[in-house]
């Protein structure tokens, strides 16, 4: 009875989100065009301009096709991105605000 508890504990905690940011190392989307991840996966929401003249870029897999979230069955949290870009909007850092299943498919 007690590996049973540890076993259903762990899958549980598997599937728990993080909200702690992590920095994504490996992603097609690294060193390209910003406009070819939103062509991907939807639009920012969202951009601050940074010092260095590029932007800090706010994306979210809940936002943009309202009508297909209306109509998803699918109760995930959403997959929450900072996408840093430079002057020439080069994706030059990824940053998982709120992680999920989600993310998986987007980060590729």
């Amino acid at each position: 009875m007690r590996y049973f508890i540890v076993i259903v504990a762990l899958i549980f905690s598997s599937c728990a989100t993080s909200t702690s940011p992590k920095i994504v190392k490996k992603s097609l989307y690294l060193n390209k065009s910003l406009m070819k991840f939103e062509m991907d996966n939807g639009f920012c929401y969202a951009r601050e301009a940074l010092k260095n003249g590029g932007y800090k870029n706010y994306w979210s897999s809940d936002r943009g096709n309202i009508l297909a979230n209306a109509l998803s069955w699918d109760n995930y949290p959403p997959c929450k991105l900072e996408l840093f870009t430079n002057k020439k909007n080069i994706i030059t850092k990824i940053v998982v605000v709120e992680d999920s299943i989600e993310c998986v498919g987007v980060l590729k």
